[in-house]
């Protein structure tokens, strides 16, 4: 029997901040090509080999070139070995599904990287690697912790305008990696995961609303600082909303700042009890992307 399976891919920009005199840089476009191939002739990373990270298995399934549209293609793998399904047969009962030692349940990510302008498209797979956890694989992998990586979402929707409004009602974030440094603590966004990290936890969730104070809008210049830094760091920042109203005759508007990024959808026919062959999605992912490449290149003003 046939089905079909939709696979959603983001779009995003690969970048590196660095501690520069004490402090995080602003995030730079770098070469993540120079720096897989640098891991690899360390031996830090080879194709097949685990690579344990937070206490879980991951490995590079396949990496590809295309040296016709400058493309690098790279399966990822989630070695799974808790929360396993059972097998079920006809008219019979269920079995446990039984692993080896060394088995695993493997769920599989691919992403496109165009290395001449460190665009990203990444698979989305919940079960899988999110954007979020490859970001932090790839700066543990790196070894310095002066040094951190960031996939920035490319937007074709939200310009910097479309946050400029009358009134903030709220605003909610979610953090990550708070055991990492965050020394621009001068910041709004900063002081915040400063106050978080001094607690001594690793993830944090912060609301700031009016509540029913009558007030009509939270502080315009700090909320507009704090937006403009949680766009450009989705590394200690895993999610962000605001709350926003035009006039009073206007009804409230959410606006998700990490739901904004670019994204294609391609649809695979699939057969029952076949996975999908990675040879039909490098070659779908790459003609997805060429497609797109110009429209890319003109958002980013990369000639």
């Amino acid at each position: 029997m046939e089905y079909k399976r939709t696979i959603k891919f983001n779009y995003y920009q690969i970048r590196k901040s660095y501690i520069d005199n004490g402090e995080w840089s602003s995030p730079e476009v770098f070469d993540f090509g120079e720096l897989l191939a640098n891991l690899y002739r360390r031996g830090v990373i080879v194709k097949t080999r685990e690579i344990e990270h937070s206490g879980l298995k991951y490995r590079i399934e396949t990496m590809r070139t295309n040296k016709d549209y400058g493309l690098w293609y790279v399966k990822l793998m989630k070695m799974r070995d808790t929360n396993i399904p059972s097998k079920v047969k006809e008219n019979t009962e269920a079995e446990p599904l039984h692993l080896d030692d060394d088995e695993y349940i493997g769920e599989d990510v691919s992403f496109v990287y165009e290395r001449e302008t460190g665009i990203i498209m990444f698979q989305m797979n919940r079960f899988s690697i999110s954007p979020t956890k490859f970001q932090e694989i790839v700066t543990d992998l790196n070894g310095n912790r002066d040094e951190k990586f960031i996939l920035s979402p490319i937007s074709f929707v939200l310009d910097e305008k479309a946050f400029e409004r009358d009134y903030y009602k709220k605003i909610d974030i979610s953090f990550a990696n708070l055991n990492r440094s965050y020394t621009d603590d001068k910041k709004p966004l900063g002081k915040l995961i400063k106050s978080c990290a001094d607690v001594g936890g690793v993830c944090a969730h912060v609301t700031i609303s009016l509540g029913r104070s009558g007030i009509e809008t939270l502080d315009r210049y700090t909320v507009q600082n704090i937006i403009n830094d949680v766009r450009e760091d989705s590394y200690h920042v895993s999610g962000a909303k605001i709350t926003v109203k035009d006039d009073d005759d206007t009804t409230a508007e959410v606006i998700d700042l990490f739901d904004n990024v670019t994204s294609d959808k391609i649809e695979f026919t699939l057969k029952s009890r076949e996975t999908l062959d990675t040879d039909v999605i490098y070659k779908r992912m790459v003609r997805c992307f060429v497609e797109k490449r110009e429209e890319l290149h003109k958002f980013l003003l990369i000639e």
